[in-house]
C-alpha cells in the first residue's frame, strides 16, 4: 500500500507527496494550483478538507481511495474541468463540495445530482414541482449511474 498522493501536472510530469503522517487532505492543500490534472489519492485517506483543490481548473481527474468517509464543503469549488467524481457510496458530502464543477457529469451518489440540479434550476427559475426539465435531467442522471454499473 502507498502512502504518497500521487499528482500529474500540466506538463506532463508527475509529483508524489508522503502521506504517512495524516489521514486528511487539510484545508487549501492544493488550492488554487492551476498545474494539477490528476490526483490519486492512498488507501487510508478519510477525508478531505474544506476547499483542498478549491480553484484547481485544469483538475480533471481524482481517484478516490476506499477509505474515504467524507467530503468536506466547497472542497472541489470552482474546478470547472473535473469530469468525474467516483466516491463510495457511504461518503459524506455537503451541496457545495463540487460547486462550480461545470464539466462534471458523473457524481456517484444519483440523490445528491438531483438535489444540486433542483437548487440550480429554482435558482434559475426552471423548477416548479415535477417540470419537464427536472424529469429530464433526472431520467439523464439514472441513465449514467445505470451505465456506470454495467
Amino acid at each position: 500500500m502507498s502512502n504518497r498522493i500521487k499528482v500529474k501536472l500540466y506538463n506532463k510530469t508527475f509529483k508524489e507527496i508522503d502521506m504517512s503522517d495524516f489521514s486528511v487532505i487539510p484545508e487549501e492543500l492544493f488550492a488554487n494550483r492551476d498545474d494539477i490534472v490528476e490526483v490519486e489519492l492512498p488507501e487510508g485517506v478519510k477525508a478531505i478538507s474544506a476547499n483542498a483543490f478549491e480553484n484547481c481548473q485544469r483538475l480533471e481527474k481524482v481517484v478516490f481511495p476506499s477509505t474515504l468517509e467524507s467530503i468536506g464543503e466547497e472542497a472541489f469549488v470552482n474546478c470547472s474541468s473535473l469530469k468525474e467524481a467516483d466516491y463510495g457510496k457511504n461518503v459524506r458530502i455537503t451541496p457545495t463540495s463540487f460547486t462550480g464543477c461545470r464539466n462534471l457529469w458523473f457524481i456517484n451518489s444519483r440523490l445528491f445530482v438531483i438535489k444540486v440540479i433542483k437548487v440550480y434550476a429554482a435558482y434559475y427559475g426552471l423548477y416548479a414541482g415535477n417540470t419537464l426539465l427536472y424529469k429530464v435531467f433526472s431520467f439523464c442522471i439514472m441513465y449514467n449511474t445505470w451505465r456506470k454499473r454495467v
